[in-house]
């Protein structure tokens, strides 16, 4: 589970979650993003919906968005 650390040590330079982000528990999705903030500098997340809502306190900043269709597409910088 990435919330428990089983990513650590592990280095990407881009993690992309399509369709998949927003399906996640609301219990899991700060251990999950802080998780992802120490592996990878961007994130990027693409939804059919408003959420999920990615917080600063969790290691990620907003720095771009796009909706296409209804489609959201977000680009995060760790």
């Amino acid at each position: 589970m990435i919330a428990g650390g089983a990513l650590t040590g592990r280095r990407w330079s881009l993690i992309v979650c399509s369709f998949a982000l927003h399906l996640l528990p609301a219990s899991r999705l700060a251990g999950t993003l802080t998780q992802l903030a120490l592996c990878a500098p961007e994130l990027w997340v693409i939804t059919p919906h408003k959420r999920p809502d990615v917080r600063p306190a969790w290691g990620w900043r907003l720095i771009d968005e796009i909706v296409v269709d209804r489609v959201r597409g977000r680009a995060y910088q760790s």
